[in-house]
């Protein structure tokens, strides 16, 4: 269920919370919009309307901006990480898991799961901990949950898409889920496919037809245009579905920064940080822009992945501004709006696990 807020004033309103505890929703007594906005993976806010009220897992910024207050550490969800080590020192280490080393990660790097309510104890947001991710979650009013990929709003078993959303009606808009919907149609994920093949293939994506092409080719001059123009929103997310997105995995990026993920993967890990380097991504500028517009367009970039449950889950990263498309030659231009302003671009692509069903 939600939680009433109070103030001065009495009951002002109710926050909606995801699986993990965060509300990315907000409605007053009147069922009317209080706020909506919400999380990447480790916390950093986007896509925010109404009164701000930002809540991760359950934790407020109480003392300063950027920093949400837990019992016994401050959180900082744009670093990922936390500001004081674990204090629990050598006694939060796992020997067998690598990802407790870290004093200073959080949620043992797997915050599509993990929470951890006062900075001490990561454990599952719902659900039952079964040594590889969390089982039996559910999303609004009680529906199957697939929390391998984090979409609030799809059945785990059926793939019926938004259908659990009409717990909130009215006020639910899976476009602002941290992995939107499909754009286009406006149907969830669930049970689609993001075109990459597995390893076992040879972890290469599938060709493209000529329309695929073309449509990502003037999607990505209207990109521009917009960039150059400063019109359009400044904030972009592209759901596992999303042309673009099949278009990016086609890319040479793309296929060298997975090839990294498959050497980490079967040597045990789960989680971590990726990144292509704008260099590394000039070199692939003859290769993408005969295969790949989207992956010319986007050039270098960072993202998070992690691995559950036989699927894959790769968030990449990109802001696009003077910085980037000069190769670092100038600085970008200050501001939020008007021509040639940085351009934030979120993909998220789900794949078949590289290591097995583990």
């Amino acid at each position: 269920g939600g939680t009433a807020v109070y103030t001065s004033s009495g009951l002002t309103y109710y926050r909606h919370p995801d699986w993990l505890g965060s509300s990315r929703i907000a409605s007053t007594p009147s069922r009317t919009l209080y706020y909506d906005g919400a999380y990447a993976p480790f916390g950093e806010s986007y896509s925010e309307t109404g009164t701000t009220d930002r809540n991760f897992t359950g934790q407020n910024q109480d003392m300063a901006s950027d920093l949400y207050d837990f019992l016994y550490r401050e959180y900082h969800p744009t670093q990922g990480r936390w500001v004081q080590p674990d204090p629990a020192g050598m006694g939060a280490v796992d020997i067998t898991n690598p990802q407790s080393w870290n004093r200073y990660g959080y949620a043992l790097n797997n915050p599509m799961a993990l929470v951890d309510p006062d900075g001490q104890d990561p454990q599952c947001g719902s659900g039952t901990w079964d040594g590889e991710g969390c089982t039996g979650l559910t999303g609004p009013g009680g529906a199957p949950l697939n929390t391998t990929w984090g979409d609030t709003c799809a059945y785990a078993s059926t793939g019926s898409g938004d259908a659990s959303c009409s717990a909130l009606p009215g006020l639910w808009d899976s476009g602002e889920l941290i992995y939107p919907t499909n754009t286009s149609t406006g149907s969830g994920p669930a049970g689609g496919s993001s075109g990459f093949q597995p390893a076992s293939s040879g972890g290469n994506a599938q060709p493209q037809t000529a329309g695929q092409f073309y449509r990502a080719y003037w999607s990505t001059l209207g990109f521009f245009f917009n960039w150059l123009s400063g019109t359009g929103p400044r904030l972009r997310y592209y759901g596992a579905d999303d042309y673009r997105t099949r278009d990016l995995i086609a890319s040479a990026g793309f296929q060298q920064v997975n090839s990294r993920i498959q050497i980490a993967c079967q040597a045990g890990v789960r989680s971590g940080k990726l990144a292509l380097d704008s260099w590394d991504a000039l070199y692939n500028v003859d290769y993408d822009r005969r295969n790949s517009p989207v992956g010319g367009q986007v050039g270098g970039y960072v993202g998070d992945w992690s691995v559950s449950h036989g699927t894959a889950v790769i968030t990449i990263t990109n802001v696009a501004g003077t910085h980037s498309f000069f190769y670092h030659a100038v600085p970008d231009r200050q501001g939020t709006s008007g021509p040639m302003r940085n351009i934030t671009q979120t993909f998220v692509i789900r794949e078949p696990s590289p290591c097995g069903t583990k």
